[in-house]
């Protein structure tokens, strides 16, 4: 536990502190100071929160002049497979930008938070190269300033005729300052190609983060059906992509579904 005072402007830490009560000195145990009408204790002791979805507002608690914020945004989806001549499987998607630090705060400071959902795959075909959905923005509003931690982009899906399939994109972060480290995410694996004219291929895996990891790539033997072994992955954890799914070859056409991302994660420590 810890009590700080400012002396001329810096706040600095005290190890004891004693009034004086009729002429005898006698050291504090715990000091109380009035906010709106309720008394509450300046001690304290430490402590975290993690918040894995929805929106809200985090109070600095008593005593607290430090705190360790950790904010990850959404994973993106990954993208279908397309079944055909000298085809792609889908591109896997990517993981969610990433905001870091230990921050100047002030006891029963509010600090709105909002935390991003994973992406979900389309659940029916969406085109030959069509992207599938990215992740959401997790965000942290610090004294009027907002800092946001993106999602990651989706995957494409699958193509033919030797034109390449590409990952999401990696999820980026905005209004960088503030004493936050800004990290982007990873971005998704491209598809692979199947062998010459009537070829197979595996999907690819998606990306991982520093708290989740990316969905399993799709393989080659499901039969035509969404749920069958060459559907993608879906992410675990909290902002990693889906994994993309894998096909066959036309004596089974047809196109699978690539796996969801996982949602972003907010921590609060101190």
């Amino acid at each position: 536990m810890s009590l700080n005072i400012n002396v001329s402007g810096t706040w600095k830490e005290t190890d004891e502190v004693y009034v004086n009560v009729s002429g005898t000195w006698q050291r504090l145990d715990e000091v109380y100071v009035n906010v709106s009408g309720v008394w509450k204790p300046m001690f304290y002791e430490t402590g975290s929160s993690v918040i894995t979805s929805g929106s809200g507002t985090f109070t600095v608690p008593a005593g607290v002049f430090s705190l360790t914020v950790d904010v990850l945004g959404g994973g993106g989806a990954g993208g279908w497979s397309n079944d055909g001549n000298s085809s792609y499987s889908g591109g896997s998607g990517a993981s969610g930008g990433r905001i870091t630090g230990t921050i100047s705060v002030v006891p029963f400071q509010t600090i709105a938070y909002s935390v991003g959902a994973g992406a979900a795959a389309y659940t029916s075909w969406t085109g030959e190269g069509a992207y599938q959905p990215s992740g959401s923005a997790s965000t942290i509003t610090v004294s009027g300033t907002v800092h946001s931690a993106n999602g990651g982009g989706g995957g494409q899906n699958g193509k033919q005729y030797n034109s390449a399939t590409a990952g999401g994109s990696a999820g980026t972060t905005s209004n960088n300052g503030g004493g936050f480290t800004y990290t982007n995410g990873t971005a998704g694996t491209g598809g692979i190609l199947g062998p010459g004219d009537y070829g197979s291929a595996n999907g690819v895996v998606g990306a991982s983060s520093a708290y989740g990891s990316g969905g399993s790539a799709g393989n080659t033997s499901g039969g035509d059906t969404f749920t069958g072994g060459s559907a993608g992955g879906n992410a675990s954890g909290y902002g990693a992509g889906g994994g993309s799914a894998g096909y066959r070859d036309r004596s089974a056409p047809g196109s699978w579904q690539g796996g969801d991302g996982s949602g972003g994660r907010i921590s609060f420590s101190w």
